[in-house]
């Protein structure tokens, strides 16, 4: 009786520490509690204002395509990859993400947009990221992407209407458990807007050729901007505007000139160069109040007019610096 009372009593001793052990590994190696959580993203393209709307962007800079991809901070964990057409004149777009997994203390996450995507040539490398639908591995690929380097240059005016690309990079946006939560995302335009033109205030036709500005176009730029960063190495050249117009006699306005260029700085100053039928080579340098203009942001817009009077060196020179939108300028005329 002894024999048989110590197997049980040896047999329920093993059954307790058999039953202990799994409970102690799920303690130690359970995962962090999760829960569900909504995000609601709006993409909005930089250029649209309280006053403005899709028909103050050019044909070319309006949104066509938007790409659109939010990962897990920590680990770069695709959540959201998705491609989307927008429709002609819209201007933001509205994503909604539910039942997305969270921890409870909530998760940060990354998001990035390309609008118009098609208009890229991007290394295979950058393709595969932005094809991913796992874990990113090398998504720091993505964020400094180079314009200028390979394919499409976004500088002039494109003869075949490829549309220019914007961009939003936004990392660390902490999502909380349980909660619909808002993620607003301002596009920018990677490249500056030079909107040039001139008012003829003399009696006579006048007719200008050659109108740029030396030195002022950088070889490349970021695809995702940052903000008082340039990429090394830059080099700069002329940026053409115009080969040759020709103005009808006063008051009367030229066509609007329209140009782009990447983010630069310029030591000595951005100037305008023209040579003016009857007068010969202008220079006019872009100051105001004592002040030279040296630098050029992404999504900015340069506003020139260029009033010509009877006397050559009265010749005036007025500019503003605006959102993508041009700025009007007041010119009183003669």
């Amino acid at each position: 009786m002894k024999k048989i009372l110590k197997k049980y009593s040896l047999a329920a001793t093993l059954m307790a520490i058999l039953c202990l052990l799994p409970a102690s590994c799920i303690t130690d190696d359970a995962p962090a509690a999760t829960e569900k959580a909504t995000v609601t993203m709006t993409f909005t393209t930089r250029a649209v204002t309280d006053d403005t709307n899709g028909s103050s962007l050019l044909d070319n800079e309006q949104m066509r395509t938007l790409h659109v991809i939010m990962v897990r901070s920590s680990d770069s964990e695709v959540i959201l990859n998705e491609r989307y057409d927008i429709a002609p004149e819209v201007t933001s777009q509205t994503i909604t993400y539910n039942d997305l997994v969270v921890d409870k203390d909530g998760t940060d996450f990354d998001f990035y947009a390309i609008v118009n995507e098609g208009s890229l040539t991007l290394t295979e490398e950058v393709t595969e990221i932005l094809n991913s639908k796992t874990t990113i591995d090398n998504i720091s690929l993505l964020e400094n992407v180079i314009l200028g380097e390979n394919g499409f240059d976004f500088q002039n005016p494109p003869t075949d209407k490829e549309p220019l690309p914007q961009t939003v990079m936004r990392k660390n946006v902490h999502l909380e458990a349980e909660k619909s939560q808002n993620v607003a995302l301002q596009l920018q335009f990677p490249v500056a807007k030079v909107c040039l033109k001139f008012i003829n205030n003399t009696d006579k036709e006048q007719e200008l050729t050659n109108i740029k500005m030396p030195n002022v176009k950088p070889n490349k730029g970021y695809l995702f901007v940052k903000e008082n960063n340039l990429p090394t190495q830059i080099s700069y050249t002329d940026l053409l505007l115009k080969e040759s117009i020709t103005i009808a006699s006063s008051p009367k306005e030229s066509e609007e000139i329209i140009s782009y260029l990447y983010p630069g700085h310029i030591g000595t100053g951005y100037e305008l160069v023209t040579n003016w039928e009857y007068v010969g080579p202008q220079s006019l340098k872009l100051q105001k109040d004592n002040e030279t203009l040296t630098h050029l942001s992404a999504g900015e817009c340069l506003n020139i007019i260029v009033t010509l009077n009877s006397t050559p060196k009265d010749t005036e020179l007025q500019w503003t610096i605006s959102g993508w939108t041009k700025e009007e300028i007041d010119v009183p005329f003669e």
